[in-house]
C-alpha cells in the first residue's frame, strides 16, 4: 500500500486515509479572458472567490475501523448537496487549502487494491470535490 501524506482527511464527520500519489489541488478564479475585435485582451472578473478543486486517492478499508468512513458513507456524502470537510494533510490551518469548510463531491471511482484477489484488503477511491463558495 502507498504511504499516506499525513494521516487522513475528514468528510462528513468520517475519517479517510489520503494516499500520496495524485493528490492535487487547484483554483480557478471567477474570470474569463477573450480577444476583442481590435486584437486586445478583454478580461471580465466576476464576484466571489476562486473555485478550489481537489482530486485525491483515498484508501477505504473493506471493514473500516471505528470513526473511518466506508464506501457506503462516502456515497451517502456524495449524494448530499454539500458536506463538512477538514484537511488534516498539512496540519497547519494557515497554509493554503487547509482548514474546515464545506465541499461538494463531484465524482468517485472505486478500484480494488492493486494485486488483491478479493476486496477484503480494501479499495483505492479516486475522488474529486470542490469547495462550496459562500
Amino acid at each position: 500500500m502507498t504511504i499516506s501524506v499525513a494521516g487522513y482527511i475528514t468528510i462528513d464527520s468520517k475519517y479517510y486515509k489520503v494516499l500520496a500519489p495524485d493528490y492535487k489541488r487547484s483554483f480557478e478564479p471567477a474570470k474569463t479572458a477573450r480577444r476583442g475585435v481590435l486584437g486586445n485582451t478583454i478580461v471580465s472578473i466576476g464576484p466571489g472567490s476562486a473555485e478550489r478543486s481537489t482530486s485525491a486517492v483515498l484508501y477505504i478499508a473493506f471493514a473500516p475501523a471505528t470513526g473511518y468512513g466506508s464506501l457506503v458513507d462516502l456515497q451517502a456524502s456524495a449524494e448530499k448537496a454539500s458536506v463538512s470537510y477538514t484537511d488534516h494533510v498539512t496540519g497547519d490551518f494557515a497554509k493554503w487549502g487547509s482548514g474546515t469548510y464545506n465541499i461538494t463531491i463531484l465524482k468517485a471511482e472505486v478500484v480494488q487494491l492493486k494485486g488483491a484477489p478479493r476486496p477484503e484488503t480494501g479499495y483505492e477511491v479516486y475522488v474529486e470535490w470542490i469547495k462550496v463558495l459562500s
